[in-house]
């Protein structure tokens, strides 16, 4: 089941709708959008997956335009949260560090992994998952900037709003 979690703005309040695939649709305009569901080609166990897209697209390798994505995943029961970033583009063939700044607070890099597309980056360590999104919870913006292996930084930028009521939903589902 997909669990849409869309979180409106209007006026300075704040009102939150869950949408389910074969619920009710939110009539109203809808900035931010955090998709809670489940991953389709993991078949042995139940994966639930946080994700946005960025708010701005990246250049890729051939100047064409393509849109990150920031997930968060955990097994059920597990506990444990993950997070990782499909660039949608070549970033490197080996560990890279990302730089995550919340707001107009101080950068913080984390050393990450790279999968063998070499296009998602993804973090090793449970701790600093778990700092960033304590981190993320209490911000608007979150901007991440990555370096491509010899290539300029590119940033990506995603909106908080709603996040601490997703994060929540992914830390219950995870048990």
């Amino acid at each position: 089941m997909k669990t849409t979690i869309d979180l409106c703005a209007p006026r300075g309040g704040l009102m939150c709708a869950i949408t389910l695939l074969a619920g009710c649709a939110v009539a109203e305009e809808t900035p931010s959008a955090w998709t809670m569901d489940t991953d389709p080609e993991v078949t042995w166990e139940t994966v639930h997956v946080l994700s946005q897209p960025s708010t701005m697209a990246v250049l890729d390798e051939s100047g064409g335009e393509v849109t990150p994505i920031l997930s968060l995943r955990c097994t059920e029961g597990g506990g444990e949260i993950s997070m990782q970033i499909d660039w949608q583009r070549f970033i490197s063939s080996f560990n890279t560090e990302a730089g995550f700044k919340v707001d107009n607070g101080s950068r913080d890099w984390l050393k990450l992994g790279v999968d063998g597309s070499n296009k998602i980056t993804l973090s090793r360590s449970a701790s600093d998952v778990s700092s960033l999104m304590d981190a993320l919870g209490s911000g608007s913006t979150l901007n991440v900037e990555i370096a491509p292996y010899s290539e300029p930084s590119i940033f990506a930028e995603f909106d908080l709003a709603g996040f601490s009521a997703s994060a929540d939903a992914l830390k219950s589902a995870c048990g």
